[in-house]
């Protein structure tokens, strides 16, 4: 009889195979419960007080993941939020768009296509891919600005 998943064993199994990289890696990616109330107030667990979506686009910037709850049904409503505070970044007047009309148009267009099933994994790994593109370029420019400072300070 397979074992499931979540059972003690398999839990303690997989901790041996755990590297403290990979311990820190699992511990960022604990949650954080958030209930949602009916009058569409937020509620941080972790934190003991009410939040707004600017809180939880910080929260999502930091590395944090989040799970977002109906406190009264317990009905999950992450992705409902997670729109939310997308709507509220594209909106506020401090900040470029992210989303163009262009391509907010094409992704409403991928709805039921033949490539429907593709986009979401293809999203994230495009954006996965852009993301670390963006961090190796930063760590090559900041090398070189090391270096160039380097050889000023020796001369």
């Amino acid at each position: 009889m397979p074992q499931h998943p979540h059972t003690r064993q398999s839990l303690f199994t997989n901790l041996l195979h755990c590297t403290k990289e990979s311990v820190l890696i699992s511990s960022m990616a604990l949650p954080i419960l958030i209930k949602r109330y009916a009058n569409r107030r937020l509620y941080d667990t972790s934190k003991g007080a009410y939040i707004k979506l600017s809180d939880i686009a910080e929260t999502l910037r930091e590395g944090h993941d989040i799970n977002v709850v109906d406190a009264k049904t317990g009905k999950q409503m992450t992705k409902t939020v997670m729109m939310q505070v997308l709507l509220s970044e594209e909106t506020a007047k401090d900040r470029p768009r992210l989303l163009t009309n262009d391509f907010l148009k094409d992704i409403v267009r991928l709805y039921k296509s033949p490539s429907e099933s593709m986009v979401p994994l293809y999203l994230e790994q495009s954006i996965k891919n852009f993301i670390q593109s963006n961090e190796k370029m930063r760590e090559n420019m900041d090398k070189e600005i090391e270096n160039v400072l380097g050889s000023d300070v020796k001369d």
